[in-house]
């Protein structure tokens, strides 16, 4: 295969521009930064039960709580809830520990407002609650298109406090309104979840690594509450052997869902590599890369988070895949590789040379 790469820092570029000639241009930052406005969201009483679940924390008050609560609601009307709940719930041990989730949880959902006249890369998504105090990061983006041809964008990404971690959902109907919500489920656990860019068989599918080492499946009928995953690919390759997951959303292409990946290998040094998913059933591994389809050269093995290359999200544009990379968490790079290429260097699953 035949491999172009560019780079450039960080800290000066925000946007790129794919040309129709194999061209890549970084582009200057348009200031000043500007974040949106967050005001407060809705929830579902379901949505807010399978959170509770997956927190283990449904006792007398949260089941007295969502019984009381409208099928959609805000935080004024948790509140009002909280504030004319039965004293006997509230005074119990649990009762100030369940009071002080439920704000928790419900706070973490809110939606953000940007001004007509604020371009796309003038944006910036600041943490806005508790959940995200210490980081909102790996925000893998698709373009999504539903069974009736609505169209929206959605991202899966981190929420880091300090001490845990809460994988969230960001949608968007035209990339200047956004609404956060928090993923709930199985599935919804760890860091890496991506979705597919629309519904298969039925239903919504997202790649994750729930068990922190093993690239899986699992699928959703709201795309927020996901259900239990299948594992799909485990570390195989000595450039994989810590752990595999997913670097950004499925690529659809005629041949089935390509899938770029990141495998950690000896003494925790990245690469890239992938794999390609039955189109029909994307639970089946249908070829792989048995080499890395990219490392970090000699000049990329240092910075913030040394020998990692890494990688959110892929984009087809004339028969390119265009791949842009983090370089050590200090630099920012881009390759692009023939996506017929790719597929062809890729090797049948049950045929692998040993």
């Amino acid at each position: 295969m035949n491999i172009l790469a560019l780079e450039s820092s960080c800290d000066d570029t925000c946007a790129a521009v794919i040309g129709a000639d194999a061209t890549w241009r970084f582009e200057q930052r348009v200031f000043p930064a500007v974040a949106g406005v967050a005001t407060m969201a809705h929830w579902h009483t379901d949505h807010l039960r399978a959170v509770l679940t997956d927190d283990g924390r449904v006792d007398g008050l949260a089941h007295s709580v969502l019984d009381r609560l409208p099928s959609s609601f805000t935080g004024l009307d948790l509140e009002y809830v909280l504030a004319t709940a039965h004293q006997d719930l509230l005074s119990r041990v649990s009762g100030p520990a369940t009071a002080d989730l439920l704000r928790r949880i419900v706070a973490s959902a809110y939606e953000v407002a940007f001004p007509d006249d604020v371009e796309l890369s003038q944006q910036v998504l600041f943490p806005s609650t508790a959940e995200e105090s210490n980081g909102i990061e790996d925000a893998r983006f698709v373009r999504f298109v539903a069974a009736d041809g609505t169209v929206d964008y959605r991202a899966t990404y981190t929420a880091y406090d300090g001490s845990a971690i809460a994988p969230r959902l960001l949608t968007s109907p035209d990339l200047r309104t956004f609404r956060v919500q928090r993923l709930a489920g199985p599935a919804a656990r760890n860091k890496g979840m991506a979705l597919f860019p629309r519904s298969v068989g039925g239903r919504q599918l997202a790649l994750c690594r729930t068990d922190g080492e093993s690239n899986s499946i699992a699928s959703s009928d709201d795309g927020v509450v996901w259900s239990e995953p299948d594992t799909i690919q485990v570390p195989v390759a000595p450039w994989e052997v810590l752990q595999v997951g997913n670097c950004g959303p499925p690529i659809e292409t005629g041949e089935g869902w390509l899938v770029l990946t990141h495998g950690v290998g000896p003494m925790r040094t990245y690469a890239i590599g992938a794999i390609l998913l039955d189109l029909d059933d994307p639970a089946r591994v249908v070829k792989r890369l048995e080499l890395p389809l990219l490392e970090g050269l000699p000049g990329e093995q240092n910075g913030y988070v040394p020998n990692v290359v890494y990688s959110c999200g892929g984009v087809v544009q004339a028969g390119r895949l265009w791949l842009p990379y983090g370089i050590s968490d200090a630099r920012i790079g881009v390759v692009w590789v023939s996506v017929d290429e790719l597929l062809a260097a890729m090797t049948p699953v049950g045929q692998l040379i040993d």
